[in-house]
């Protein structure tokens, strides 16, 4: 594991995601296919950065759901004045619902942290989780193309994700489990600014 991660340092985790991964443009991605639903989940929330992507939604139930305790406290900590968002530190595999089932899941980012076995059995606890109408969304950093910039592929490298696939290969990976219903490739940005563009995204709706 490397020294620097989120569970030792969660907020200069935070900042380095801020001015150095990318986190507006991810933020991006994770409302790209969001249409105002009401029950929000978020598998592998860490700090919280993405869950600031649905602060300005009053009306939201936000939920985010982690392992590591530590990146669970920062993140209640830092959305200590909003009630509609709750963090929750346990094993999706073993979350029970506590009402109605969920209208939007987003794995953002989160996928190339976790081996594939273990990625799909979380995409069918997920699926549990989901409303008849719901929507669940991955979006995930992607191995750079031949075609792509020398920054993305030297960027990549940076990054602590030990099963960073090609899209070719989390499509499969989902297909596993279920259908894609869309995909899209993105490309993000370092900065607050999005400057430089520095990695490639997949964005998938499944069914």
């Amino acid at each position: 594991m490397a020294f620097f991660n989120q569970h030792r340092f969660p907020q200069l985790f935070q900042l380095f995601q801020t001015w150095l991964g990318g986190t507006h443009d991810k933020q991006k991605l994770a409302l790209l296919k969001y249409q105002n639903q009401k029950r929000i989940l978020e598998v592998g929330c860490s700090v919280g950065n993405i869950a600031e992507a649905f602060r300005g939604f009053e009306s939201i139930e936000y939920t985010g759901i982690d392992i590591d305790p530590a990146v669970i406290d920062y993140a209640q900590m830092s959305f200590s004045k909003h009630p509609n968002f709750q963090f929750v530190c346990q094993d999706l595999k073993t979350y029970q619902l506590a009402g109605q089932p969920f209208d939007f899941i987003l794995f953002a980012g989160v996928c190339h942290h976790i081996p594939d076995v273990e990625c799909q059995n979380l995409f069918k606890a997920a699926r549990q989780l989901l409303a008849d109408n719901g929507k669940l969304i991955v979006v995930d950093i992607l191995k750079p193309e031949p075609e792509d910039s020398w920054l993305l592929h030297r960027y990549i490298n940076i990054d602590q994700g030990e099963y960073i696939r090609s899209d070719a290969s989390l499509r499969i990976l989902i297909q596993g489990v279920s259908k894609i219903k869309e995909a899209e490739i993105h490309f993000v940005g370092a900065s607050p600014v999005s400057f430089p563009l520095v990695a490639r995204f997949g964005v998938y709706t499944l069914s």
